[in-house]
């Protein structure tokens, strides 16, 4: 980072960014062009500011993806004791948290804190 670079003014205002980006989102207002700008200054902040992402394989992300149309299945049949189970398996197994909007279900990566000591 550069000797200039305001690092909590930086940072509050790429929260701000990411907040009204997850806004569009769960209105369902967010468009393809509006994601393909976004995305781009999204990696470059993130670059800039020293941030990675949790990538996923393609193999574990199909299974991830497959687990959740079984869950949202499911939620439709109202067996929620199943969905939730599935839940906890994404969560144990993979470190996917689960975000649950009007028509869909959106996943990312969590880091999980360990409790083995170092």
């Amino acid at each position: 980072m550069e000797d200039d670079l305001n690092t909590s003014f930086a940072l509050t205002v790429f929260l701000r960014f990411v907040s009204e980006l997850n806004r569009y989102a769960a209105e369902e207002k967010l468009t393809t062009g509006m994601s393909k700008i976004a995305c781009v200054a999204f990696y470059h902040i993130m670059d800039v500011l020293g941030l990675r992402i949790a990538e996923v394989k393609d193999p574990e992300k199909k299974e991830i993806e497959k687990l959740i149309a079984i869950r949202n299945q499911m939620r439709q049949q109202k067996k929620f004791y199943e969905s939730d189970a599935i839940r906890k398996k994404l969560v144990d197994d993979y470190s996917v948290e689960l975000i649950d909007h009007k028509n869909r279900t959106i996943w990312s990566m969590v880091e999980l804190a360990s409790s083995k000591q170092v």
